[in-house]
């Protein structure tokens, strides 16, 4: 009685305890395959980065990513045990590295969705997405961006041509706003912004005459 009932509760949980097989030939050629993609992954990622300081540690950091994940999904693939315990020893991890840039987090989930793949073995399906994903980078870096905001600040003796400066503005580029206009002891400043490509030499142009002493443009997220 007792030998029946051991052999039906190992009849249950016996699907729990059994882990895919994997042969060290296919182990190696998916582990190969994700360390492959993850390369593909991290050349993607210097091509289109966008930000002001590109770090090739990070890139780096993709393709072990890959890799990792690859290796972690053969260990516990089809073992539910296994999975559980993965979840709760992943639970308990903290990453407080900052993200400066968006686009870093969706590339390393990427790369995790690539090691998953990789690690199940379907590799068309892998390398066919990344392929998608490839392709709608390049379209949206053929979009033109629109031009990059531009504060004006314009300095003068007194403020009895704001209004006529303004209007001289204006006839370059009819959006040019007025952020602030200031009188001091120095003489009067104006603080415009505008989202047009203006030069010191169009702005020089259009207000020559009307008492601008001084010319300064910046560009809004430019450091330096």
């Amino acid at each position: 009685m007792n030998d029946l009932i051991e052999q039906n509760i190992g009849t249950v949980i016996d699907p729990f305890l059994k882990t895919t097989t994997y042969t060290v030939g296919i182990a190696s050629l998916n582990l190969v395959i994700a360390v492959l993609m993850g390369t593909g992954i991290a050349l993607v990622y210097r091509r289109y980065f966008q930000g002001t300081l590109f770090q090739k540690s990070y890139a780096v950091d993709l393709m072990l990513a890959t890799a990792i994940t690859c290796l972690v999904i053969m260990l516990i693939s089809g073992n539910i045990i296994l999975s559980l315990g993965m979840v709760g020893a992943l639970s308990i991890v903290r990453f407080r590295t900052a993200v400066k840039d968006p686009s870093d987090t969706i590339y390393m989930f990427w790369a995790i969705a690539v090691g998953i793949g990789s690690g199940v073995g379907m590799h068309k399906i892998t390398v066919a997405c990344s392929i998608i994903i490839v392709c709608a980078l390049e379209l949206a870096s053929k979009i033109s961006s629109r031009p990059q905001p531009t504060m004006i600040v314009l300095s003068s003796a007194t403020a009895q041509n704001s209004g006529r400066i303004l209007d001289a503005l204006r006839s370059i580029d009819r959006k040019v706003t007025v952020r602030s206009e200031h009188m001091g002891e120095s003489g009067f400043e104006m603080v415009l912004d505008t989202n047009a490509r203006l030069s010191s030499e169009a702005i020089s142009t259009v207000c020559d005459g009307l008492g601008v002493t001084e010319i300064r443009l910046f560009k809004y997220g430019v450091n330096g």
